[in-house]
């Protein structure tokens, strides 16, 4: 859930590393994207979403289901990759749920 994330230093820089790799690459692929946008996201992420709140992949993973693995982290890395911009923490996060990615491994 989302409220341990943030009150935990370490996760909560995490939290705030994934932003900005989702917004660099935002910006390189959508130029016209407004430059206030991730900081809006980051106060909703910081400030106004509930403590309960966690990725619907977390719902997933939990009932053996396929993830969108390839249509969230996978592709900012994608996306990324088109565009010169470094996905470190994406990647990471990509290749560490990928044996899950079909739903629970055999």
């Amino acid at each position: 859930d989302l409220g341990p994330i943030r009150d935990t230093p370490e996760t909560l820089v995490l939290l705030r590393q994934a932003l900005d790799e989702a917004a660099a690459v935002a910006e390189a692929a959508c130029p016209d994207l407004p430059k206030e946008a991730a900081q809006e996201q980051w106060e909703i992420l910081h400030k106004m979403m509930p403590r309960d709140a966690h990725a619907s992949m977390l719902d997933d993973i939990n009932r053996g289901k396929p993830l969108e693995l390839n249509y969230l982290s996978g592709d900012v890395v994608r996306i990324g990759a088109l565009h010169g911009v470094p996905t470190p923490l994406h990647s990471l996060v990509t290749a560490a749920l990928l044996p899950y990615a079909d739903g629970f491994p055999a």
